[in-house]
């Protein structure tokens, strides 16, 4: 009967040790599962931050202006769209010359966007249309395609806040240190070289040290005869010669050449403001009007307006 009892007893105990070793390995299924049900929703509620409003319509993409400006079909008519949050380089503009890889980004558009149907987001924080009446929009290509932010990570454009934040800057910012990093399009060693500077022929001291060119000859003055040796001027109180023949007139000294205009230095820059990004090339006639508002908002330290694509010291080299 003593034996009996003790094996109850042993029986009772492994029968606790085999619940309470099922309860943990439940309770450790669940934490599980519960936590990669909460690594999908994180990732699908990423994910869902990159895309249009739900519903939004389709509409057909009729024309690719450059790399960040489209034409869109909407409600009947043709609407000229400017991309948010990114900027490329300029092929279009008459006061501009084409820029480094203005091509290749235009290029790059056309190729994911010539024929193709697409839907618009808008930004409340950037306004509706731009100071060119285009609209202002994210653009999503049928697909899922998000085409602002593709320009900026394939390196075929430069991350651009215009005035104030935007819904997707942070990402848009994370996609160009990523370009920058692994060399994407003009990002590249080889992309944009960096030209000679434009600007040096623009003033008199730097113009000394290009190479000469061919001048027509000046027409110089028929040689003189050389001039008799004149004797020592006597006293007052002697007499002159009187066969004392005069001098000869001295040979007409050339005019001067005029030098060259002084280049325009003065500049009000009192009305430019330095506290946001507000201005483009386009905004100013002169190269010199552009470094003058450049330089007083800091330089290459503070470039604030974007106006110094290649980081030299000159902005908006492409103006006059």
């Amino acid at each position: 009967m003593q034996v009996s009892f003790t094996h109850l007893v042993g029986g009772l105990v492994a029968l606790v040790f085999i619940i309470a070793g099922a309860f943990t390995v439940g309770s450790r299924w669940h934490a599980d599962a519960g936590s990669n049900t909460a690594a999908a929703a994180a990732s699908s509620q990423a994910a869902a931050e990159e895309a249009p409003p739900a519903g939004a319509p389709l509409y057909a993409v009729t024309r690719i202006v450059d790399g960040d400006t489209i034409v869109v079909h909407i409600d009947g008519k043709d609407e000229s769209l400017r991309l948010i949050g990114v900027d490329t380089p300029e092929i279009n503009d008459s006061r501009t010359a084409v820029q480094c890889f203005g091509k290749e980004a235009s290029e790059y558009t056309k190729s994911i966007l010539t024929g193709k149907k697409v839907r618009i987001e808008k930004d409340e924080s950037q306004g509706e249309r731009d100071k060119y009446k285009r609209l202002l929009a994210y653009v999503f290509r049928e697909d899922g395609l998000f085409v602002n932010k593709s320009l900026v990570a394939e390196g075929y454009g430069h991350e651009y806040t215009y005035d104030t934040p935007y819904k997707y800057q942070t990402q848009f910012k994370a996609a160009e240190v990523m370009a920058r990093e692994e060399e994407k399009g003009l990002w590249a060693s080889d992309a944009c070289p960096t030209p000679a500077p434009k600007r040096a022929s623009k003033s008199p001291s730097a113009s000394k040290q290009t190479a000469p060119t061919a001048v027509t000859p000046v027409q110089e003055p028929a040689a003189q005869p050389a001039a008799a040796p004149q004797p020592t001027p006597l006293p007052q109180t002697q007499a002159q010669p009187k066969s004392q023949t005069p001098p000869p007139a001295p040979a007409p000294m050339p005019e001067p050449t005029p030098p060259p205009p002084a280049p325009q230095s003065s500049f009000d820059t009192s009305n430019y403001t330095c506290s946001a990004n507000t201005y483009n090339c386009t905004d100013f006639k002169t190269q010199a009007q552009a470094q003058a508002v450049y330089d007083k908002c800091g330089g290459v330290s503070n470039d604030v307006h974007k106006l110094d694509k290649n980081k030299d010291g000159h902005p908006c080299d492409s103006l006059p």
